[in-house]
């Protein structure tokens, strides 16, 4: 076999005269050299280095894949100095000091372990004559040798990796990252080897070694999982399945699809984890070992839709395969999930059977050994509580705890804290479990923050979430035994704690506050947020949760209603000047069941002689609004929704005081000026955040009425680009132009700075000094996309005065939160700019969040597809009343009244769809 010198073409007679023609001279320098190759065939000697006496020789060595051995030869006697025996990509340091004349081997043995010997190999050597004094360029290389050769651990090749990069060794940095790749079991480890592997990826001779490059994705994909960082693991995958012709390894895409699985498993989404699995397995072939693990994660995915009987026959069908082909890793993880699916079934003398082999097998799979038997603890301790023994479930839960290691998987820590705080519970410790429940919490949000970013991650997260439901029914269950104890405080507190902590933590720019109260040992003040003396971090930005104290949040005559929607039951919570009260709401499904047909019958004809939306509007007012005569009575009402009461627009509901009729009863905002904020902590900081500023110098930036299409009359005669159409898309909104007038129309200092038509574009408006204006109009087209976090966006015009299609002319959420507002307000008057995606605990990351993260005091925005003739004249009243010096709350829902009050504009569907998101500001004086 003829290996060829990487991105040289030179071939292995040539790489070896280099080395023979060097003769002494190549040991005369003390410069790294660098050696290459590739290898399919077994046996070869890759390459030979003759060492002179002595010398101290430093090696690095590595493999692409397949297993490699290093030899010295003396007097034609081989010893072996070093094995390489893997699968997967690995490397070794070593250091060699020579009596007499050797030569180094660097090759394949068949007697290195198992494998296909395949891929490419890398060597990097120095030779240096001790008795010489050490160059001082040499001394950084040899540190970080050194490092690598002693440290048996990964961490400190990593800094070895970085040394390296340092001083321009960039070989050697290539063979530490591939080293790195089969390193996935530390979790400190796992950012730098992240970052390892994506330097190599951009090394330009890899476009040579396609085969390497899909190993090398297929291990930051990996790594993107672990690190909760999905939609990135997602794009890595992929792309090894894209570019599966080039590697030419069919099991590559196969692994490739796997992982998809498992992503899509955690994202909460069986079917396509399915789908992925099944292409998995038409890809692996006679690959048995893979084909079993597959055929687990197929096993699991019955397991997880609750289909115990299909999930134990598939998993007990695999043991005497696994018995055959897999190793004690699959049988361990294999005993494990069937012990955890005969628990479900109540079989716990057989479930605890196997679980206990699992418990066995442990130590010959793992170098977790601690992690992986704790773990296994803890699924003991699930079975045994379901079965009936909580108090052996403690037990079992201490010794897991002595076992677990700190760098312990999260979700693993959720489940043990869960089930020692329910074990507590049903043993009547209530303090010990309230405590259990907090460290339970603490972890739930620890998932949290590492899935941040991606719409993924957030899935993954709400997977721990259904945990919190059992802190509550206990908090709801003490209350309701003793009302004055302040149960009901700590619940609002517990709801506040684990509300859109992370775009919170966006929106303060990473200030860390003090979370001081614990479910544990409540208190009867209420939430204050105090910034904490320790540096930012990128987890807690949190209120110190202390329910009672809302002096500096809530007005006079102000009131706050908050939700959650708990699996069985939900829960709210209503505060005013008389002190807070706590009730109980149907399940979560039961809510989401009777807003979606409200929603659709906005725009469906009467029944009975009375509109169908106003009857399903009074069943859902009498489930979530609280004493309607104590609402009443209030001026504001300040509302923290949850789920999919997101989506639910509260003006609208009717609110059923003394003297009315039952089933009739006027609109929510015909009593209460309303807005919403997604967490107390959030309204805070908006308020604290629009008292500090200074008024911007500009005041309304207003954007309306684009150029949408070829067919727009503007453009009539003018096109120049045939193959342009998307007047079917996006209409004209011809009547936006209006709202551009009702804001030239307000007299005094006001300064209107406005685009239309073609000059209604996003690089004019990027242009502008966006921090300067205190309110931005934007009436225009917009795009919900509520799977994806971040793609949701408005349209802006599309074409130019000559009929050019403009580009850019899409402003992404994404875009939008990375812009520098100082506005007091933004009003999104588009379709469903309050909607998008929706994420159990952060609320709905659409438009409006966005743009409060990128600086903005509210946002106006739409819950449903709104109509142009009826927005406009909305907008009209809106800044009329504006104008007068009312703030955005009381002029929004002075707008609402006019158009309900009136005969054309009177159904809800044309005025309850706009709500205001963050902080209520005058902007007129």
């Amino acid at each position: 076999m003829i290996p060829k010198r990487l991105g040289f073409g030179a071939c292995h007679g040539l790489l070896l005269a280099i080395v023979w023609t060097c003769g002494t001279g190549l040991f005369g320098h003390t410069e790294p050299r660098r050696l290459q190759g590739r290898w399919h065939q077994p046996n070869p000697e890759w390459v030979r280095l003759p060492l002179p006496a002595d010398r101290t020789i430093y090696l690095l060595v590595a493999t692409e894949s397949g297993v490699g051995r290093v030899w010295m030869e003396r007097q034609g006697e081989r010893k072996t100095v070093s094995t390489l025996a893997s699968l997967d990509a690995t490397a070794t340091a070593l250091k060699v000091e020579t009596k007499s004349p050797e030569t180094l081997i660097l090759g394949f043995s068949a007697e290195s372990g198992k494998g296909e010997p395949r891929g490419a190999w890398w060597l990097e050597y120095v030779t240096i004559d001790p008795a010489a004094p050490l160059p001082p360029a040499l001394e950084p290389w040899l540190a970080a040798f050194e490092k690598m050769r002693r440290s048996g651990n990964m961490a400190e090749s990593l800094e070895a990796t970085s040394s390296f990069s340092r001083h321009g060794f960039g070989s050697a940095a290539l063979i530490s990252a591939v080293a790195t790749t089969g390193t996935l079991d530390r979790e400190s480890l796992w950012p730098a080897a992240r970052d390892a592997i994506a330097s190599l990826l951009g090394e330009t001779e890899l476009t040579t070694l396609p085969d390497l490059r899909a190993r090398l994705l297929l291990r930051l994909g990996y790594l993107e999982l672990k690190l909760g960082k999905l939609e990135d693991a997602s794009r890595h995958l992929n792309r090894v399945v894209r570019h599966r012709h080039q590697a030419g390894q069919p099991d590559h895409e196969a692994v490739a699809h796997h992982a998809l699985g498992y992503l899509h498993i955690i994202s909460g989404d069986i079917d396509k984890a399915e789908v992925a699995y099944t292409q998995a397995l038409q890809l692996f072939g006679r690959t048995e070992p893979l084909r079993l693990r597959t055929q687990l994660e197929m096993g699991w995915l019955s397991f997880r839709r609750g289909h115990y009987g299909d999930a134990i026959r598939s998993f007990r069908h695999l043991i005497d395969l696994g018995e055959r082909y897999g190793d004690d890793c699959f049988l361990h993880e294999l005993h494990d999930r069937l012990g955890s699916a005969l628990g479900k079934v109540r079989d716990c003398a057989e479930a605890e059977r196997h679980l206990t082999r699992a418990y066995d097998l442990a130590d010959r799979c793992t170098h977790d050994l601690e992690e992986a038997r704790a773990v296994n603890l803890v699924n003991q301790a699930y079975l045994v509580y379901h079965c009936g023994e909580p108090e052996r479930a403690l037990r079992l839960i201490a010794r897991a705890q002595e076992r677990f290691p700190k760098h312990t998987g999260l979700g693993s820590k959720v489940t043990l804290h869960w089930v020692k705080a329910i074990a507590l519970r049903d043993l009547g410790q209530t303090a010990r479990a309230l405590s259990a429940f907090d460290r339970c919490i603490e972890a739930v949000d620890a998932i949290r923050s590492k899935s941040a970013g991606s719409s993924e991650g957030f899935q993954y997260f709400q997977t721990s979430y259904r945990n919190i439901d059992d802190a509550f029914h206990l908090l709801w269950t003490l209350h309701r035994q003793d009302t004055d104890a302040g149960y009901d405080a700590r619940a609002f507190a517990t709801q506040e704690r684990i509300r859109a902590r992370n775009l919170l933590l966006r929106i303060s720019g990473g200030k860390t506050l003090d979370l001081s109260t614990s479910l544990a040992h409540g208190s009867a003040d209420l939430p204050k947020a105090r910034q904490s003396a320790t540096p930012p971090r990128t987890t807690e930005l949190l209120t110190s949760a202390k329910p009672g104290n809302f002096g500096d949040f809530l007005l006079p005559c102000q009131g706050l209603l908050a939700y959650y929607l708990g699996t069985e039951k939900g829960y709210w919570w209503f505060l005013d000047e008389k002190g807070l009260e706590m009730g109980l709401l149907p399940p979560r499904e039961e809510i989401e069941g009777a807003i979606e047909p409200y929603l659709r019958s906005l725009s469906s004809p009467t029944l009975f002689g009375l509109p169908q939306s106003h009857m399903l509007a009074a069943s859902l007012a009498a489930k979530l609004l609280p004493d309607h005569d104590r609402i009443a009575r209030l001026d504001r009402l300040v509302i923290l929704p949850d789920g999919h009461l997101y989506k639910l627009p509260f003006a609208a509901l009717p609110l059923v005081t003394a003297g009315d009729m039952p089933g009739s009863g006027s609109p929510l905002a015909a009593h209460v000026v309303l807005n919403i904020v997604p967490s107390l902590s959030i309204g805070r900081h908006l308020r604290q955040r629009a008292a500090a500023r200074h008024l911007p110098e500009r005041t309304v930036l207003v954007l309306a009425d684009p150029v949408f299409g070829l067919e727009d009359p503007r453009l009539v005669g003018q096109a120049t680009d045939p193959s342009f159409e998307t007047s079917s898309l996006f209409p004209r909104l011809a009547h936006s132009r209006r709202e551009r007038i009702a804001l030239e129309r307000i007299e005094g200092e006001t300064r209107v700075e406005g685009f239309s038509g073609f000059d209604a574009s996003l690089s004019n408006f990027l242009d502008q000094p966006l921090q300067s204006f205190r309110l931005i109009h934007l009436a225009t087209h917009a795009v919900e996309i509520a799977e994806h976090m971040g793609h949701s966006g408005l349209i802006f015009a599309l074409n130019d005065v000559r009929g050019m299609e403009l580009h850019p002319n899409f402003l992404s959420a994404a875009d939008v939160a990375d812009l520098d507002l100082s506005a007091n307000l933004m009003v999104l008057s588009a379709c469903s700019t309050a909607g998008g995606p929706l994420f159990r605990g952060e609320g709905v990351l659409g438009l409006s969040v966005a743009f409060l993260e990128a600086g903005a005091t509210g946002v106006i925005g739409s819950l449903w597809d709104v109509e142009d003739d009826a927005t406009a004249t909305l907008m009209e009243h809106f800044y009329h009343h504006l104008a007068q010096g009312l703030d955005s709350a009381e002029a929004l829902r002075a707008a609402q009244l006019a158009l309900s009050s009136s005969e054309r504009w009177r159904a809800p569907k044309y005025w309850a769809g706009f709500t205001l998101i963050g902080e209520p500001k005058i902007i007129f004086k």
